[in-house]
C-alpha cells in the first residue's frame, strides 16, 4: 500500500478560528485513491455532478484512521472536507 501522511491535531490550520482546515501541499501525496463502484464505472452521484456530500475516490489519513473526502461543489466552485466524530467538518484545501 501506498505510504501516505497520517494528519494529527497539530496539523490544523489556524486561519479561520471558527472551523477547522487542513492544509495539503500535494493532493496526490497525502491521500490515496479509493473510487467506489460507482466510480469505477464512470458514473457521478447526481446527473448534474453538482450537490452536498458527494463522495470523490480520495481518502485522508487522519489519526491512524482512513476517512473518505467529501466535496459540496455548486457552480464553478467546491469545497472539499472529512468528517470525523471529534471534531466534525475538517475542511481540506
Amino acid at each position: 500500500m501506498k505510504k501516505i501522511r497520517n494528519f494529527t491535531d497539530n496539523d490544523f490550520s489556524t486561519i479561520f478560528p471558527t472551523s477547522w482546515h487542513i492544509l495539503l501541499e500535494d493532493w496526490h501525496k497525502d491521500t490515496i485513491d479509493a473510487p467506489l463502484w460507482w466510480q469505477k464505472r464512470g458514473l457521478s452521484k447526481t446527473s448534474t455532478g453538482y450537490g452536498t456530500k458527494i463522495e470523490t475516490s480520495r481518502k485522508l489519513s487522519f489519526c491512524g484512521r482512513l476517512y473518505r473526502v467529501y466535496c459540496d461543489i455548486y457552480s464553478n466552485c467546491g469545497t472539499c472536507y472529512i468528517i470525523t466524530k471529534k471534531y466534525g467538518k475538517i475542511i481540506v484545501e
